[in-house]
């Protein structure tokens, strides 16, 4: 998939890109963000839209809730 202004955009939400986007693009493409991901990447990359951390129902299931607290 070719990277674009319009699909990195696309797959920002209010707050603007998450570190892991910001980590998966500089990881991938340098820090220009130009140029072609891999198909998986990419989804990964829009899949991770608007997801900022780990939801506290989940945290306690996994036992991590008490390390965080």
């Amino acid at each position: 998939m070719i990277v674009t202004p319009e699909w990195i955009e696309s797959v920002k939400d209010e707050k603007g890109l998450t570190k892991g986007q910001i980590y998966l693009l500089d990881r991938w493409l340098g820090d220009k963000w130009e140029g072609e991901l891999d198909d998986f990447v990419a989804k990964t990359i829009e899949s991770c839209k608007g997801y900022r951390g780990i939801p506290p129902r989940v945290l306690h299931l996994k036992g991590w809730l008490h390390h965080v607290v």
